[in-house]
This record gives structure tokens, C-alpha cells and sequence, in this order.
């Protein structure tokens, strides 16, 4: 009852309704800030505590913060990425002033400029793809990812749609097994090992979900002034890099803080080495370890507990390398 009570106190307060499924969330139990299973194993994705959620949209709206939405924007975020990025319901997608909608579901970024993708057409789609990412092209398929998935799909079969519930129920019925992803040059292939592939992945999410504006871009930002570009200012975008050395040795302990990491691991891993890569971060002025998102300086932080032999590396295409 505590977390309705404060869902209505959102809504009144922003002037729009909760989609019934995410009320359903709620009732579950699945919203509870110390033990929220909301696509506990998805995707990249975290679910945000109802406690935090007005933080959140302050955070979103803050002039001159990490964010600093337009007002002519209206998101309500649900959830983050590991990275501190949020998926939010767009209320302004409505021209007609409603207050009630299956809202769509956007991702807002951080760091990449000021910029929003279009992910789902709604809730239920997105969690959809949650389920069917869980198992596409997983970081590592292990034990412990095989019983997330399966205790996840036991708290979300009820909230599909029964054309998705299908699909999922057929997927999640499968055995693991190992596949070949081509490298981008085309040369040579990693071996992953899921109950999916990532083309699998996407045509069935064509077929089943539809929404045009997929992963289309638009940008939220306010309008800034123009000021000097400075070292202290300039926008990097580019790639990070975390080498793990002796990683043979700690591969079981460390896997935890690599999950909730959730980089891409490079195909340049081998098995006492392993590099973990994220495309298109931005630094606004010198990159150092310090002007990190603070979630994201948490996650390294868990990882460097387990590994004394980490490197961090921060590489654009026009200016160089630097070691943070």
C-alpha cells in the first residue's frame, strides 16, 4: 500500500496516470525497494525504487545537471541502465492533453549528447524484449543466469500478452546452445552460447511488436548558450576500455560486479585476459576517473575489489588514448 500511495502521489503531482500493468507491477510486489525482481535479469536494466522516482525526474529536469531536459518534454522514468541512463514513460507523446495513456517507453541517455531513442510502443512490449534479450546473446551464460532467467519468467509469464506469452514460454523452454557471431571485418567468429540469436532476437521483435519509431532518435536537451570550448569543457566521445588481468583466477568471484557492469567483452579476451569495451561515452573536459557518472564509478569500484590488476582506458578516433 505504501508504494500506491505514492504512485497516486506522483500522478497527482505530474498530472498523468500509471499504465495498469505497471500498477500490476506494483501489487505483485515486484516494485518493492528491497527485493524488486522487476526484470531482475533483463536486458540492462534496473528497476527504479518508487522511493526514488521523484529524485529521478529532478535529476532529469536539473539545469545545468547530467541531463537538463526541456520542459516541453515530459518523462517519467522506471528504470536505469547500469551505466545511470533511464528508460522512461513519454507523457508528451500525447498531442491531446490526455492524463491516460499506454505510454510509450523511451531510453534517455547521459552521456551521448542529449539524446533520447524510441525503444517500445508501450509496457508491455518492453517488457517483451526484456525477456527475450535476457537469453539473446547473454554476457555469460552460466548456472546462476539459467535460474535468474527462469525465477523471472515464473513473476512475469502472467503480465504478457498470450501472443507473447508464446513466443517467451517457447523460448525459455529451449536448452542453451552454442552459436557463432562474425567479428565486424567479416573475419573470423566468437562463440556465444544462449537460448537465442541475435538475429532470432530481432526478427522476432519485428514481428511481434511492430513500433516504426524503434531505436529512432530525437534530442530533449535545453537549448544552451554558446560558450568558449576550453580543456575544461570539450566534449569527447569515445570508447572505454577495462583490461582484467589473471582473470582465470577470479573469474567466479568477480562475475557479479562484471553482470551489473554489463559491458561488451571484446574479442580480444582470452582466458587469463579479459576486455570489456562501452562505445560512445562522453567526457565533458579532461577524461579522469573522477568525472565518471557516480553509478558508474560504483560498478568499476566492485570490480577493482576483486582485480588489483585493472586497467581503464579512454579512446577517441581523432585524439588519442588515456589511461584513467
Amino acid at each position: 500500500m505504501h508504494n500506491l500511495t505514492m504512485l497516486h502521489a506522483i500522478e497527482a503531482r505530474h498530472h498523468f496516470r500509471y499504465p495498469e500493468l505497471y500498477y500490476r507491477l506494483c501489487t505483485q510486489g515486484l516494485l518493492n525497494e528491497s527485493s524488486s525482481h522487476f526484470l531482475e535479469w533483463g536486458e540492462d536494466f534496473e528497476a527504479l525504487p518508487v522511493e526514488d522516482i521523484e529524485a529521478s525526474i529532478h535529476r532529469l529536469y536539473e539545469r545545468g545537471g547530467m541531463f537538463d531536459c526541456a520542459p516541453e518534454h515530459r518523462f517519467i522514468p522506471f528504470g536505469c541502465t547500469g551505466a545511470g541512463d533511464y528508460y522512461c514513460f513519454q507523457l508528451d507523446s500525447r498531442q491531446d492533453g490526455a492524463m491516460d495513456a499506454d505510454w510509450p517507453v523511451l531510453l534517455v541517455w547521459h552521456d551521448n549528447g542529449g539524446f533520447a531513442d524510441h525503444v517500445s510502443a508501450n509496457l508491455h512490449d518492453f517488457i517483451f524484449k526484456q525477456l527475450l534479450g535476457a537469453v539473446a546473446n547473454p554476457w555469460q551464460w552460466n548456472r546462476e543466469l539459467e535460474d535468474g532467467v527462469a525465477a523471472m519468467w515464473a513473476d512475469h509469464a502472467c503480465l504478457l500478452k498470450p501472443e507473447h506469452q508464446a513466443v517467451v514460454s517457447e523460448i525459455y523452454a529451449r536448452p542453451a546452445f552454442e552459436y557463432e557471431i562474425p567479428y565486424p571485418n567479416k573475419q573470423g567468429f566468437a562463440l556465444a552460447k544462449g537460448r537465442l540469436t541475435g538475429d532470432e532476437y530481432e526478427a522476432l521483435i519485428d514481428t511481434h511488436t511492430r513500433y516504426a519509431l524503434a531505436w529512432k532518435r530525437f534530442s530533449y536537451a535545453r537549448p544552451q548558450p554558446v560558450v568558449q570550448v576550453t580543456e575544461a569543457n570539450v566534449r569527447r566521445v569515445g570508447t572505454l576500455t577495462l583490461t582484467l588481468h589473471g582473470y582465470s583466477r577470479i573469474r567466479e568471484a568477480i562475475a557479479p560486479a562484471l553482470k551489473a557492469l554489463n559491458w561488451r567483452k571484446n574479442e580480444s579476451s582470452v582466458d587469463d585476459r579479459c576486455i570489456l569495451t562501452r562505445k560512445n561515452h562522453v567526457f565533458l573536459g579532461p577524461p579522469l576517473f573522477e568525472e565518471l557518472d557516480a553509478a558508474l564509478r560504483l560498478r568499476l569500484q566492485a570490480v577493482l575489489q576483486h582485480s588489483t590488476t585493472m586497467e581503464i582506458r579512454f579512446t577517441t578516433e581523432g585524439e588519442g588514448e588515456w589511461t584513467l
